[in-house]
This record gives C-alpha cells, sequence and structure tokens, in this order.
C-alpha cells in the first residue's frame, strides 16, 4: 500500500496531540502504542512511518507537558483577571452619584447628605452612612413638605 506523505510529520502529530499521549501513557512501550493508535487512527500508519513516530514521540510527551504547564499557568491568570473585574456588592453599594434630583451628594466624614441652594443659602439633608437612592428621595420630599417648596 502505497504511503501518504505528510508534509511534517510533527505537525501531523500535534493535531492528534490528545489522541498519541494518551495512547503513550496507557501502553507501557512505544510499539504498543503504535499498534494502539493504528486502532484508533488507521490512516496515521499511512501518514507516517513507525521510525518516525518513535523519534517524536518523546518529544511530543515533553511537548504535550509544558503545553499542560502554560495551559494551567493560562488558567490562573484568567481567574485573576475575572476576579479583578468582579466589582464587590460594598462598593457597589456605596458608590453615590454626584447629583441626585437636581441635589448635589456629598460624602463628608463618613456620612453621607445631599445639598442644594435654596433661595439664597445651601440646605443640607442628612441621608445616613449608607448610601441609599429610596432613602434619599424620601427625605427630598419630607424636606419639601416641610418647606413647603
Amino acid at each position: 500500500m502505497k504511503r501518504k506523505q505528510v508534509n511534517d510529520p510533527f505537525q501531523y502529530l500535534i493535531t492528534k496531540r490528545e489522541i498519541i499521549l494518551h495512547a503513550i501513557s496507557e501502553e507501557s512501550t512505544l510499539p504498543g502504542a503504535w499498534k494502539a493508535l493504528t486502532e484508533q487512527i488507521p490512516e496515521i500508519d499511512h501518514a507516517i512511518r513507525f521510525n518516525t513516530f518513535k523519534v517524536y514521540a518523546r518529544i511530543l510527551v515533553k511537548f504535550g507537558q509544558v503545553i499542560d504547564e502554560k495551559e494551567t499557568e493560562l488558567d490562573k491568570v484568567r481567574q485573576e483577571v475575572n476576579s479583578l473585574k468582579k466589582v464587590p456588592v460594598k462598593q457597589q453599594e456605596e458608590s453615590a452619584p454626584k447629583r441626585f434630583k437636581g441635589w448635589g451628594v456629598q460624602l463628608n466624614r463618613g456620612y453621607y447628605r445631599l445639598f442644594k441652594k435654596i433661595g439664597g443659602k445651601v440646605k443640607w439633608i442628612y441621608i445616613g452612612k449608607k448610601w441609599s437612592q429610596t432613602a434619599a428621595s424620601k427625605k427630598i420630599i419630607q424636606f419639601r413638605l416641610d418647606k413647603n417648596i
């Protein structure tokens, strides 16, 4: 049977890397791994020779170990990036807008308050230690009712 020539046998082995590395790890010898591979991938016998496989198999094993290490490092970096992208819930709750319904918002000594110039004087509304839009809205409505604005 005529062999189909592969331009780069190592490139062929890399494309089938997972299957080949599994066969090598399952079998104790390279001839045993070759026999298992010819059963799993029939075209491998036509694509490369056994002697070529023996030479490149050892390199492929080392190459596979390096790739696995780099993929592990890459996963760790991805996890770190994802953890940095997530904003903690506390930071989301505490972030207050600079302006709210025509009032300025100020964080002074750990307390949120609203301010607005009304009739030439600055008026203040105390909100509390935590920013809450609902509390701010209620206090603005209460302020307007008390001052008849």
